[in-house]
């Protein structure tokens, strides 16, 4: 007797499979959305408070992104990049345009 699976086995788990990559991606897609979301958010607060700072030690807010007393590491800033060009803007929520404006 041979041992083995049948055709027909094999083309059932090859859709199971499909379903469910079908059903996670989608999930993946907005978990990886909001986990940079967030640390646009984080980013954006820190830069607002710098400014903040900025502001009452000299009466007046910072043009350039090198007088603030801030570092933002390059890799934050990759993310940044692709989280501001990979969104939709229709589909971000009211904290998130706030944000685009104060990146901006």
């Amino acid at each position: 007797m041979k041992k083995g699976f049948t055709l027909i086995e094999l083309l059932v788990v090859v859709l199971i499979i499909g379903i469910l990559s079908s059903v996670a991606l989608p999930q993946y897609t907005k978990a990886v959305h909001r986990a940079r979301a967030t640390e646009a958010w984080t980013i954006g607060k820190s830069v607002r408070t710098a400014q903040d700072v900025f502001f009452m030690a000299n009466n007046e807010y910072a043009s350039d992104m090198e007088d603030l007393d801030i570092q933002i590491p390059e890799i934050s800033i990759g993310i940044l990049k692709n989280f501001l060009s990979e969104a939709h803007i229709g589909a971000w929520s009211f904290r998130e345009r706030e944000l685009l404006i104060i990146l901006i």
